[in-house]
């Protein structure tokens, strides 16, 4: 009898380990979903126009939950818009992005996409594991456009009294960033008296208007003499007037040249 009760007993002990073990360890939630691909139907697309963004879904055992997509250009959101097909309890498949450029805008978009499954934990509240983010790349342009312009440059400091120079300029303009390209910012003289006496050239901007104040800016331009080409202090500030004239106030920073180039519409 005595040995009927330690078996007893022992099972009991046994059965209840087991059950103390298994409240102590629920089991573990699944994988979370996995993006195999990535694919754009149009990597190079026009501002406001779409183009189509698909992710094929590798394995979502709990069917995906939601989509995350995000736009950046140069780390900053980049203010386009999207729609997403159907996804409903999806475990493997395409889910598609149709995603509209911000418009005005040019540039490199990135899209970040990442995928959050619906399963749950023990307690039956929603986990949403998520997918490892992937990424794909658009590049959007406007339209140029071309327009004639009158360029006078007014000299106030160079090396022989040169000018006042005017000219008829074709205008480059890139009117969803507010961008003008010009030959020549000194209004000639870099390209006429100095390119006979020095062996210089035209200096090519990109004037770019801010038309909430009006402003004209440009940056990054040489004066083929160690220096930069930038808005002179001692002048107002460059602009674009109501009727569409630009005028800037140059001065160039290794020698000191300086002057006021005028365009203005023909």
């Amino acid at each position: 009898m005595k040995k009927i009760l330690q078996i007893v007993l022992v099972l009991f002990v046994f059965s209840s380990c087991v059950d103390d073990y298994q409240d102590a360890n629920p089991p573990r939630l699944l994988d979370g979903p996995a993006i195999f691909s990535v694919t754009v139907s149009n990597d190079t697309i026009e501002q406001g126009t779409t183009s189509e963004v698909k992710i094929f879904v590798n394995d979502a055992p709990a069917g995906v939950d939601s989509v995350s997509v995000v736009d950046l250009a140069d780390g900053d959101p980049a203010g386009g818009s999207y729609t997403i097909s159907d996804f409903s309890g999806l475990t493997q498949g395409d889910i598609t992005i149709t995603y509209t450029a911000p418009n005005p805008f040019a540039g490199n978009v990135e899209i970040l996409v990442q995928i959050f499954d619906a399963q749950t934990d023990q307690n039956g509240e929603l986990a949403r594991k998520s997918s490892v983010q992937k990424s794909t790349t658009i590049n959007v342009f406007c339209n140029e456009s071309t327009e004639a312009y009158t360029v006078d440059g007014d000299v106030l400091v160079d090396d022989f009294g040169s000018g006042p120079y005017s000219e008829t300029e074709t205008l480059t303009i890139v009117t969803c960033v507010y961008q003008y390209q010009v030959a020549d910012i000194t209004g000639g003289l870099y390209s006429q008296a100095y390119a006979d006496e020095y062996g210089t050239s035209g200096r090519a901007a990109t004037l770019v208007h801010n038309p909430e104040n009006d402003r004209i800016t440009w940056s990054g331009v040489s004066d083929q003499f160690g220096g930069e080409i930038v808005q002179d202090p001692a002048q107002p500030i460059s602009n674009m007037d109501a009727n569409g004239v630009i005028t800037v106030y140059w001065t160039a920073t290794a020698y000191g040249e300086r002057g006021v180039t005028t365009y203005t519409p023909n």
